[in-house]
């Protein structure tokens, strides 16, 4: 066996590594108990022995093939803190050691089946959707101890346990925490702000990008489309083929054009796959019964585009069809392909609204800015006026959230908020009127909506 040097390395994972940086942060809180606080870099010191490498097949994302990276084992310490309790171990990428890919302790005792085999994915999905509005302070505070006493609970199950924990704390510290949630509060919000500002001058900026590349290929292709229609006329006068006088109008299937856009949102009706792209108000269209080979891999396709993200798109038959109005085929590689580890670790949304109970409303632009323009506020006594079952699906359209439960929309005297139904039927705990001991947050404690919880 060959023998690899021990290594002493410090690991730094920036703010700017989007989905990695949230997904160590919940990994280090989870398992090791230690919190990060946003907005700072993670910084891991590292020390230890070389013990394996990995090379069996991937059980998980979108990428074939089999791993490749190493493991090693040794002690940690955590932007300073050092953890003392266990070794830990940490798998790296082989051929790029400073890439750090996960860690976990090395228990000895009743919870060393511990293991990066233990699934932290649901744990991340959930403080990324935001359902339950876990921050990392209550994930290494609260959580990792029951974490690590049985991990195969959910973090559905802990978070009754944990609101008993915080129930049971002295009054000044039950103060003091309400005091951290809300200048966190106004700190996310701030950082919010500035994310949607940053991503709306990406999107202009990859929009102008586009313009720039579909001008330049319009100009090209009407140059050989020219050519190619010189040649053809030629031809015809040539040959005076019988079959070339017959020939009636109709679509081409062999001509195409390729297209570069910017990724807006995408809606799935029962006759089309419609994206929305630029800044345009109506969509390219897949005809569903004419591609219905084409039409999972577009789907799928639609599904890992974010707002902003540049893709290119084929449109077959142009002859009779616009590449303004259909489309048969999405081409993302080219532009996303730095996401795609980052997208290893999350399953794909399989959010089927039309399982909903109940009657379903959508979001429509006003309540959206009812929503946004709803405040913090420290009351605890909020009157109910009204509420609505909105599918989760909506919430993607004008949030992002990739929400499969469906959500309740509460109309009070203070505000509009949203809270999760009790169940797929759309079952509520909000009735109308008067409501006591009620708190506010936001959604992954930095974005709107407000949530409202009892």
């Amino acid at each position: 066996m060959i023998n690899h040097p021990p290594i002493d390395k410090t690991f730094y994972i920036r703010t700017n590594y989007k989905g990695g940086y949230e997904k160590l942060l919940v990994t280090i809180a989870l398992r090791l108990g230690i919190e990060v606080k946003y907005p700072e870099d993670i910084e891991l010191s590292f020390q230890g022995r070389w013990v394996e490498h990995n090379t069996a097949p991937k059980n998980r994302g979108s990428s074939p093939g089999n791993n490749d990276s190493y493991n090693y084992v040794g002690s940690i310490a955590v932007n300073g803190i050092a953890y003392t309790e266990n070794e830990v171990k940490v798998c790296v990428k082989r051929d790029n050691p400073s890439n750090l890919l996960t860690l976990w302790p090395m228990f000895t005792d009743h919870r060393k089946n511990i293991s990066d085999s233990t699934k932290t994915e649901p744990f991340i999905e959930e403080y990324l959707s935001g359902k339950l509005n876990l921050t990392i302070s209550e994930i290494a505070k609260f959580y990792s101890v029951l974490f690590n006493k049985n991990p195969d609970r959910t973090a559905l199950d802990m978070s009754f346990e944990v609101s008993k924990i915080k129930d049971g704390l002295h009054e000044d510290e039950q103060e003091r925490l309400k005091a951290e949630h809300a200048e966190e509060t106004k700190l996310n919000e701030e950082r919010s702000r500035k994310e949607k500002e940053e991503q709306e001058e990406e999107f202009k900026k990859n929009l102008d990008l586009v313009n720039i590349q579909n001008d330049i290929r319009v100009k090209k292709e009407k140059e050989v489309q020219e050519k190619q229609e010189k040649e053809f006329k030629r031809l015809l006068k040539q040959q005076k083929q019988k079959e070339t006088s017959k020939l009636k109008p109709g679509i081409e299937w062999t001509s195409s054009e390729l297209t570069s856009a910017v990724f807006n949102y995408y809606e799935d009706s029962n006759q089309h796959l419609n994206i929305f792209i630029n800044n345009k108000k109506t969509p390219i269209k897949l005809d569903k019964k004419l591609w219905k080979l084409q039409y999972s891999a577009a789907l799928k396709s639609s599904k890992i585009l974010q707002k902003g993200d540049i893709f290119e798109y084929i449109t077959q038959g142009i002859n009779k069809l616009s590449p303004k109005e259909c489309f048969n085929q999405l081409i993302i590689n080219k532009y996303n392909d730095k996401r795609e580890e980052v997208e290893e670790s999350f399953d794909e949304d399989n959010t089927d609204n039309d399982s909903l109970g109940g009657v379903k409303y959508s979001l429509t632009h006003q309540t959206v800015s009812d929503l946004n323009n709803t405040k913090f506020t420290f009351n605890t006594k909020f009157n109910v006026i009204d509420t609505f079952l909105i599918p989760g699906d909506e919430f993607r359209k004008h949030y992002g959230f990739q929400w499969k439960n469906p959500m309740i929309l509460i109309k009070t005297d203070v505000g509009w908020y949203i809270d999760a139904a009790t169940n797929s039927k759309g079952e509520t705990k909000w009735t109308l009127g008067e409501h006591h001991n009620c708190k506010t947050s936001l959604t992954k404690g930095k974005e709107h909506p407000y949530w409202l919880q009892k």
